[in-house]
Formats: C-alpha cells, structure tokens, sequence
C-alpha cells in the first residue's frame, strides 16, 4: 500500500458531523426530545457503571486466587528454606515510576459510511493533545476507500512541523487489523496550512463493507507519538545550556540536550529527582524517556518563568506528575482554570487524567444540561473514566427534575 502525501480531490464539501443542538422553545416536542435524549444518555451511563462493577468483581476474585497460590507457595518455601534478607532487591525501594512521552489514541466512529456516494469525504471532530489538534478523513473514490490523518497546526511556514509515529487501524467485529504504520513529518502543504498522510487507495471498497464496517459504521483508531515539534511553542525563556556550568552541580541529558541544574532545588522540588540524585551519583544523568522540549518547559516553570500556554501545558503536566513536582501541578491547573480556552471536553479529560480536583469540579459545574453531557462524552462511552461516568449518570439523572420526568428503571 502506498504512502504518498498527494493533494486530496474531493468535490464534495465535508459532511458536518456536528448537530446543531435543539431549540431553546419550551414546546411539547422540544421537551419529548430533551426527555428521549437524558433517557438514553442515562441508560448509557447505567450500562457502563453494570460493566465497571462486573469488572471489578471479576479481578477482585482473580487477585483473591492470585493471593492464596501466593501464600500456599510462601508457606512451602519458609518450611524449606526460609528467605534471607539479602535476597531482596534494594531497587524495590527506590524503583522510580515508568516515564511517558508523547503518547496518545485518537478515535472516532463514522455513521452511515455503508451509504457513502463516490467522490463523497466525511470528516471527524478534532481532538487536540499536547497543543495540536488531529483528526481522519475517509474519502470513498469509485472502488477504493481512502483514509488520511490531518494535524491542524498552523504551519506558517515551512520551519514549522510535527514529527509522529502512527499506526492506524480498522475496529471490526474480530478486532484491530492494523490498515497502516508509518512515521512522518507532518508540515505545510503548499499554499495550505493544513498537514495531513494518507492513503487514497488503502482498501477496496467492497472489502470494507465485508470486513471493516459494523452496522454501516465506521471506527477508527490511531496510536501516535509525537517524537519532535519544531516551530510550535514559545521561544526558550531561559537557557540551562554550558553557559550555566559554574552555577549547576549535575547534567541531565534528555534525547541528546544537555540542562545544567542544581540537585538541591530539584530535590527540594520533586521526590523524583531527590530519589534519583540519592541514586546516581554520576556528574551527568541521562532521563530516558523525557521529552527535551517538555523538560525544558517545565524546569522554566520551576524557576519561576511564565512558560505554560495552551501548546505547553500538556506535555509540562506529563512530566510533573512523573516527577510529583506539585506547585508545577497547581501552576497548570490554575492556567487551565482561569486562562485556557480549550474545550470544555480537553479540560475534563485533564482534570481525571492528572488528578487535578478544581479543575474537575468547575467543569462539571458547567454541564448544565443534556447537550452539555453529550458534548463532553467520547465516542465510545466505554473509554470514560469510571469516576467521570459517575459524575455525569448524577448529573443526568438531576435532569429529570428539570423536565419532571420519572428516570427508567
């Protein structure tokens, strides 16, 4: 299958998958709606907490079992041969947590893709992370079917890109046939700013409706990893390069760039690096794992410099919360709080991702009726967070005081 980054030609305009929400009138027929729509999204929700709990219950008596082997095998071997204290690795005390890079999924099932027209696109709703927005595009072209990953940053010019990894693939009914892999450099498309890579031809149409559609629908799922951003955030606010030898005790080495730190502030910061520097006891460190231009971000942040902004404040929330840096923490939730324009969707996602309890609860406290709950709702409502679940099956069983209409049983 080929990967070219030909111009796309479509001539049909792109299907809006957005409704327009319903009308404000208090008429019989807006309010049946309303009524349908809390049922529904109640009965969802419902759903979701049945399958949470028989999940729970289920590794519950799995852990239980896992549990008693254990303690029928310790048993046997403290008879035998009792363990000695020196057989226990001192690493166990000072592991330190897994580190994350860029990593997220994008998801979304297409409607009615089984009565797509030739030359007919559709379009998914965006999803931004780490200050970029991402979204598919299929495109049915006579007997093939087409599919293309866009990254909507603004690309002014040409010294502005994102670098990813990608594999997308297909959700069926048998599981995720991988459709393509590839790493590519997203960038300004000639006179257009948009970015995208696709396949004009990755599947014959025919085979997608035996094999890839379930109920005429659609789904699709990406893993990306952003390696590298070039042109997308700020200008550096503060340099910890050679310049700050003489003021720095230890070099940390994140994807080949040196930062020149103190080991007493970042201890006094962060239990991470206070374990870690308690550990290596080498003049330079590499963090595997880190990303450079994040770790730059964050260690601005920590010495006081206003560096977090709509692009930033991701990626500066990954590697404080693994590195339990909290007044970083509290520096983003208050951006997300007081000056983010994101979502109302990208700040709850947030606000459970990274524990950040503020910013969870005025989100919730602006879902104020069953469009909002929608609005905020993944695709697959089987992907929320069971706490979030929670929160919103309260919110809209509150509802059904507002329309006076009995929740079904």
């Amino acid at each position: 299958m080929s990967q070219n980054n030909d111009a796309i030609s479509l001539t049909k305009e792109p299907i809006e998958v957005k409704t327009e929400p319903p009308s404000s009138d208090s008429d019989d027929n807006d309010s049946n709606e309303e009524r349908k729509d809390i049922e529904e999204m109640c009965e969802k929700l419902v759903e979701k907490q049945e399958k949470i709990l028989e999940n729970v219950l289920e590794e519950l008596h799995s852990i239980r079992n896992q549990l008693n082997s254990r303690k029928k095998k310790l048993l046997v071997e403290e008879s035998g041969n009792p363990a000695k204290k020196s057989d226990v690795s001192e690493d166990s005390e000072t592991s330190k947590p897994s580190l994350s890079m860029k990593n997220f999924e994008v998801k979304y099932t297409f409607k009615g893709v089984s009565r797509m027209t030739e030359c007919q696109r559709m379009d998914s709703i965006p999803e931004e992370h780490f200050g970029v927005s991402w979204k598919f595009v299929i495109h049915r072209n006579k007997d093939n079917f087409g599919v293309y990953v866009f990254c909507l940053g603004d690309f002014d010019s040409e010294n502005e890109w994102v670098e990813a990894s990608y594999g997308l693939c297909f959700k069926t009914a048998t599981g995720l046939p991988v459709v393509f892999e590839s790493v590519k450099k997203f960038s300004r498309n000639g006179e257009k700013k948009e970015a995208y890579w696709g396949h004009p031809s990755c599947i014959t149409w025919d085979e997608l409706n035996e094999t890839a559609l379930i109920d005429g629908n659609l789904t699709l799922v990406s893993e990306f990893q952003i390696r590298k951003m070039n042109g997308i955030y700020k200008d550096n606010l503060r340099e910890f390069d050679d310049s700050m030898e003489e003021f720095s005790d230890v070099v940390l080495v994140v994807n080949g760039q040196k930062f020149h730190v103190s080991k007493l502030f970042l201890s006094a910061q962060s239990p991470f690096f206070k374990s870690l520097f308690k550990e290596k006891l080498l003049p330079e460190v590499e963090l595997s794992g880190f990303d450079a231009d994040d770790f730059q971000n964050y260690l601005e942040v920590l010495y006081g410099h206003p560096a977090i902004d709509e692009h930033t404040v991701e990626g500066i929330l990954v590697l404080s919360d693994i590195c339990d840096t909290k007044t970083v923490i509290r520096k983003c939730e208050e951006f997300l709080v007081k000056e983010s324009k994101k979502t109302l969707k990208k700040k709850l996602e947030m606000a459970v991702k990274f524990n950040l309890e503020q910013l969870k609860k005025i989100c919730l406290s602006q879902i104020r009726n069953p469009i909002d709950v929608r609005s905020v709702i993944p695709g697959d409502i089987h992907d929320m967070d069971p706490s979030l679940t929670t929160a919103l099956l309260e919110k809209s069983l509150s509802f059904y005081s507002i329309v006076n209409v009995r929740p079904p049983r």
